[in-house]
């Protein structure tokens, strides 16, 4: 009786794992899918983009050039990585 019930479990277990590289694949399927879908939808980095930012920052008064100067260095974010002593006695 024992060996007819393992008999009839062993095909169970193997349509099982079946099943589940069937869902795999078709996971992993419908992901490569979706990247060749939404990549062409995405922004494309420009290779002058400092440039854009410099003439950006130009075409600033010399007041909103001064204050953004001032902003960046009293950022505590931006002096943890120019300021790594500074960062280090802090903590």
């Amino acid at each position: 009786m024992q060996e007819v019930m393992k008999e009839a479990a062993q095909p169970k277990k193997h349509k099982t794992a079946l099943r589940i590289a069937l869902r795999t694949a078709l996971a992993l399927a419908a992901a490569v899918a979706l990247f060749f879908v939404v990549q062409p939808l995405l922004p494309k980095g420009d290779a002058d983009d400092f440039d854009s930012v410099q003439l950006a920052y130009n075409n600033l008064t010399a007041e909103d050039q001064e204050f953004l100067t001032e902003i960046y260095e009293d950022d505590e974010f931006m002096n943890i990585l120019t300021n790594t002593d500074e960062y280090e006695e802090n903590f």
